[in-house]
């Protein structure tokens, strides 16, 4: 099951290549040093050094993005997999409602625990993604001000 886990997303890997985007590479020192920038600090900022943090911050969360697309489609593709595999026992299992249908289902099938433990996995990583990926671009927008606030001021 791992196996063809790893061959689509692979094979996403390289659509990705297709269309032009290069592997990331930052300077991650750089990122840390605009995301842990004490109040003090950001006020002796000059427009340029904003300007300059700005764009660290919005090519990290270029790339914060495509790994939570990366999730999302890693998600993707074990649920569906796993509604496949389970589709034929569904109607048979106990439960009320369906969400209780469908764990039975899984619980009763080692392939489908399997993937749904993948799914779950990468879903806990995009939850922890979303929340610095949000932070990032909160921070970029702080600075985004600021530059404004400091060329006003150069004027």
């Amino acid at each position: 099951m791992t196996t063809r886990f790893r061959q689509k997303d692979e094979s996403l890997e390289q659509y990705e290549e297709s269309l032009g985007l290069p592997a990331f590479e930052f300077a991650e020192n750089e990122v840390k040093r605009f995301l842990t920038l004490p109040f003090s600090a950001l006020k002796k900022l000059d427009y340029e050094q904003c300007a300059e943090g700005v764009f660290v911050l919005e090519q990290f969360g270029f790339h914060l993005q495509r790994a939570v697309n990366r999730e999302q489609s890693r998600i993707r593709w074990a649920t569906e997999s796993i509604d496949k595999m389970i589709s034929g026992r569904l109607h048979q299992q106990p439960g009320f409602k369906f969400e209780e249908r469908k764990l039975q289902a899984i619980r009763g099938d080692d392939a489908a625990q399997k993937l749904d433990a993948i799914r779950m996995e990468h879903q806990l990583k995009l939850d922890r993604i979303l929340y610095v990926s949000n932070r990032v671009e909160s921070v970029a927008k702080a600075l985004t001000g600021l530059r404004q606030a400091k060329y006003g001021s150069r004027q």
